[in-house]
């Protein structure tokens, strides 16, 4: 039979020189500072919001540290005055289609592995609420269903690594929360 090979993942991120570490299927760099993850930040909440005229060109070129600064004037005008009309309508579409957002695209939108918008919207389905976000525990997440315990902290762990960030675009944009019952499955969690 054929021989394997065992292949060596790298250990050091090419970009920064931080520490790689593999999740599922997915080498990422620990450095929170690494501009590859603020590409695979921005590309995530660009993507999850159908944003068109932003591409990986633009997202190499431009670092955006926070995604709140995809909204901030400054930013906007200086990347507006190097790209021109392309940027004017990467930016309209934006705010069309994220200035008011559903808390399940919010929280979507965030580069959390294996959170798209059908398990974000799990959350508000069982009464997550943009204020519960922060204060849920493994036990709350394993009460709903689909949610197991690794999913639980890996969604967790990106709560807490994006919530400063997480903040700072909830006081920019409108996000629209169901309005629950209070039959909610969470309802009086903390």
């Amino acid at each position: 039979g054929a021989e394997r090979k065992k292949i060596e993942l790298p250990k050091v991120c090419p970009i920064c020189g931080g520490k790689l570490t593999l999740y599922k299927s997915r080498l990422t760099c620990e450095n929170p500072e690494c501009s590859s993850e603020y590409f695979s930040r921005t590309s995530k909440w660009l993507s999850v919001n159908d944003v068109k005229g932003f591409g990986p060109a633009f997202l190499k070129k431009y670092s955006v540290k926070n995604l709140a600064d995809l909204y901030n004037e400054d930013f906007r005008q200086a990347v507006i005055e190097e790209e021109g009309v392309n940027a004017v309508k990467g930016f309209s579409d934006l705010d069309k289609k994220t200035r008011t957002i559903s808390l399940a695209r919010f929280i979507a939108g965030f580069d959390i592995d294996g959170i798209g918008v059908e398990i974000a919207q799990s959350l508000i389905t069982a009464g997550v609420t943009f204020d519960i976000l922060f204060n849920l525990t493994v036990e709350d997440l394993v009460a709903i269903p689909g949610w197991g315990s690794t999913r639980a902290d890996v969604f967790l762990d990106g709560v807490k690594k994006n919530e400063k960030d997480m903040r700072e675009l909830a006081k920019i944009l409108k996000i629209q929360e169901p309005v629950t019952s209070e039959s909610s499955s969470i309802t009086g969690m903390h």
